[in-house]
């Protein structure tokens, strides 16, 4: 098969199918197969459309579209949880049962940290609305985009971006 038309070849399979290299996403995965291939293409359409392509990547699993949506949403939810934790985790100690305090985090630091967030908790709780305090925290405590919050609450972006920003205007206002 000449280049030209097996890279047309490879560019029309990018577009219909993701190839991802299992042993690298997942390296404590012990299957034999080393990647997945996420596409609607039924396995005779694979084969006939892309046979000599497909053979490079072989043993491989398919995933439809959805379940590969699933494995994004699943990423992104996983990276959320580690930006929490870290949060969380950069508020308290870490204790290991005992009273001590981590060992670069003094009692002073850990004291002014918890003035800071009940601060900060004071400060929401005096926001005019529910939603908005709820909007503000999942923002910019826990990260979440405002396209993301609106698919939450079945409302638009702009919806959620409006409320947000109003909510923070309340708050520079109280402050000043």
């Amino acid at each position: 098969m000449s280049k030209d038309i097996l890279s047309a070849l490879e560019e029309q399979f990018n577009q219909e199918c993701l190839a991802i290299n299992v042993k690298e996403e997942y390296p404590d995965y012990l299957g034999t197969e080393q990647w997945i291939i996420i596409t609607d293409l039924s396995d005779e359409e694979l084969t006939a459309r892309y046979e000599d392509l497909i053979n490079r990547y072989y043993p491989y699993i398919k995933l439809s579209v959805e379940q590969g949506k699933a494995i994004i949403i699943y990423r992104r939810n996983e990276d959320k949880h580690r930006k929490r934790k870290k949060l969380y985790e950069s508020l308290l100690p870490d204790c290991d049962g005992e009273d001590e305090i981590h060992s670069n985090l003094t009692q002073v630091d850990f004291v002014s940290q918890l003035v800071m967030s009940d601060y900060i908790k004071n400060m929401l709780e005096q926001l005019p609305s529910e939603k908005q305090r709820n909007r503000i925290v999942l923002r910019y405590l826990f990260g979440f985009t405002a396209v993301e919050i609106a698919e939450m609450e079945n409302v638009s972006s702009q919806a959620v971006d409006k409320s947000i920003h109003a909510g923070i205007r309340y708050l520079k206002k109280i402050v000043m």
